[in-house]
Parts: C-alpha cells; sequence; structure tokens
C-alpha cells in the first residue's frame, strides 16, 4: 500500500468529493457567495449567541435543567472527531511549509495561504457555528455562561472569517 493512500489529505478530499459532488481542490471563498461569508451573516449568528444565552436562560428560569447526556456526548464526540481531523489536516499541510519556507515565510509569505489550506480554515469556520449546540447544552443544563463564553465563541467565528475574507495566511 502507498504511503500516499494512507495520507489524511488523501481521504479528506475523497470525502469531500462525496459529500459535496465536486473536488476539493475546486473550493475557493467567495465573499458574498460562499456559505455564511458575508460580515452580515457573521452578526447574524453572534447575536443569535446572545439570543439564545439570555433568552435561554429567561425561559429556563423557573425549570428543571434538562440532562440529555446521551445527546451531549454525541454532539462532543463529533467535535472532538471533527477538530482532531482539522488538526491532522493542518499539520499535514503547514509542517512541509514550515520546513520548507522556514518559520517567518510560512507565517507572512502571501504564498502560504495555500487552497488546501482556505479550504480547512473555512471548514474550521464553520465548526464556529456548530459550536452553538454547544451553548444551547448548556443553556438547557442551566449551567453558568459568562460573557466570556459568548466573547469567545463569537469572536472566534468573526476571527475566522476576517482571516478567511483576508486570506490572512497567519490563520
Amino acid at each position: 500500500m502507498s504511503s500516499q493512500m494512507l495520507s489524511p489529505q488523501v481521504w479528506f478530499e475523497s470525502g469531500y468529493q462525496k459529500l459535496t459532488g465536486v473536488p476539493a481542490s475546486e473550493f475557493e471563498f467567495i465573499p458574498g457567495v460562499t456559505f455564511m461569508s458575508t460580515y452580515r451573516e457573521v452578526f447574524v449568528v453572534c447575536i443569535s449567541y446572545l439570543i439564545v444565552i439570555f433568552g435561554g436562560q429567561l425561559l429556563m428560569r423557573n425549570r428543571k435543567p434538562i440532562e440529555m447526556a446521551f445527546l451531549f456526548r454525541i454532539h462532543n464526540a463529533f467535535l472532538t472527531a471533527l477538530s482532531f481531523g482539522l488538526w491532522i489536516l493542518l499539520l499535514e499541510n503547514t509542517i512541509p511549509l514550515l520546513l520548507n519556507e522556514g518559520p517567518f515565510n510560512a507565517v507572512c509569505s502571501p504564498n502560504s495561504f495555500t487552497q488546501r489550506l482556505e479550504l480547512l480554515y473555512y471548514i474550521n469556520y464553520l465548526t464556529k457555528f456548530y459550536e452553538l449546540f454547544d451553548t444551547c447544552f448548556l443553556v438547557i443544563r442551566k449551567k453558568n455562561l459568562e460573557f466570556l463564553h459568548w466573547y469567545h465563541h463569537s469572536m472566534t467565528a468573526l476571527l475566522c472569517f476576517t482571516q478567511l475574507e483576508g486570506r490572512t495566511s497567519v490563520s
């Protein structure tokens, strides 16, 4: 079996094409065209976090916490697997860049923002919206949600968006 067959990138590209019907190499983040690619959409989701947190706390104020341990575990297992997969793919794409170009160029050169990395950054960006379910689970379980929770999720999504839009290599 060739080492290329064992490459996470090969598995990812095959899965991506099966899921979307187009090769991963054809992905391009186009502001205003690609799903969730405008400031308006990002801000709507950021405000949605606040509505879920404060509206949910208001609705749950006189209710018992709802334990959804099984669904919460499935959600966390999926998010963990997705994060691990993205991490492996990012390492596979950035380590050669770091070794071949050196630390400065790997971070600062416009050439370090490759099409492959753009797709991985986009998927990472979309996971920030999927993480809204974390907030929903915490609200119905009546866990404390500080401003930091909203700030972390919303600002991370905004940061990922601005890096995609600006094609920032330090993503």
